[in-house]
């Protein structure tokens, strides 16, 4: 312990006896060190978080995949969203980072560089995100962060207002402008079946499959809302495949009419439909529909008098629904 204090007090003594020496060593490193720091740029750095509901936003993206994305992907996806082309050249002009712009190279550039200067972090939760940029100026960085903000904000509200538009639209067309605000279970069977082709037609498509969309209609219901869809038809300009067991119906609504057979479903035989267009209801009065209909008829029954084991039950000696001697048919219509 003692060899200890005296070697202790040794090296003491020695660095009081040079003490001058080390001060200016430590004068010569401070002060090339403190102007190394002095001439550094000042960087400031702007932050703010957002909530991103990734369900609907990247919905257009993951479309078709069966798996959902992890959190890497899901901030990889917000990236090329948020940092598209077209949003930095948006940020460029609202923040006039373009002014000092003067050929299409130094755009090219200043591009490429407010991207990698762009952070895009997740925090703490499944739709919670951080935009951060850092920048020698604090009010360049304030203003690129509240710009890609305003950006991101109005691309979204534009496309919500996009939405609202339209919906409102085919509301009208299938005559519900006025029950907008009402739910599914305040609406009737028919105008929730308007809905229905309201939403379908909502997607713009150039193909609209419906599968018996008014089997649970009662009569009167179902013929308005066979005019109906035959107005929209007209106006919208697309191709509508139609499945119905109802003959009236398939003759009243085509142009072409697949008769399909039983078990496993082939084309049985293909009916023009020769009626003039527009169509009115009055036209399932004219000889030319029922003829139609009684040909369509006359299909379907032969198949299922074929095909449903009823053959041997409906003939006799005297053949299908033909009555024998002594015999006659009587019925009611009810």
């Amino acid at each position: 312990m003692n060899d200890l204090y005296l070697q202790l007090l040794t090296y003491a003594g020695a660095m009081w006896r040079k003490r001058w020496y080390i001060t200016l060593i430590g004068w010569i490193v401070c002060i090339p060190g403190w102007v190394g720091i002095m001439m550094l740029p000042d960087r400031y750095e702007s932050q703010a978080r957002i909530y991103v509901d990734t369900d609907n936003l990247l919905s257009p993206l993951l479309r078709g995949l069966s798996v959902e994305g992890n959190v890497g992907q899901q901030v990889d996806y917000m990236q090329r969203t948020l940092l598209s082309r077209p949003n930095i050249e948006k940020l460029m002009r609202q923040t006039d980072l373009d002014l000092s712009l003067r050929t299409a190279n130094d755009k090219d550039t200043m591009v490429a560089d407010l991207a990698r200067r762009i952070a895009i972090t997740q925090n703490q939760g499944r739709n919670l995100f951080s935009v951060s940029f850092n920048d020698r100026s604090p009010e360049v960085a304030q203003r690129v962060v509240q710009s890609l903000l305003s950006i991101f904000v109005e691309s979204n509200v534009g496309a919500s207002r996009t939405d609202i538009e339209k919906a409102r639209q085919f509301l009208d067309v299938v005559g519900l402008a006025k029950f907008e605000d009402h739910y599914p279970g305040e609406l009737s069977g028919g105008m929730q079946q308007r809905v229905a082709i309201a939403r379908a037609l909502a997607y713009k498509p150039s193909v609209l499959l419906m599968d018996e969309p008014f089997g649970a209609l009662d009569a009167q219901t179902r013929g308005l809302m066979q005019d109906l869809l035959l107005k929209i038809w007209q106006e919208e300009s697309l191709t509508v495949m139609f499945v119905t067991h109802d003959v009236d119906e398939a003759v009243y609504l085509s142009d072409r009419l697949y008769v399909l057979s039983a078990r496993p479903g082939r084309v049985k035989e293909v009916v023009e439909i020769g009626l003039p267009r527009p169509r009115e209801y009055s036209a399932q009065l004219t000889s030319d529909f029922l003829e139609l209909k009684h040909h369509v008829r006359d299909l379907i029954h032969r198949e299922a008098v074929v095909n449903t084991g009823f053959a041997e039950i409906l003939t006799d000696e005297h053949g299908v629904n033909e009555p024998g001697p002594g015999r006659e048919w009587s019925g009611n219509v009810r």
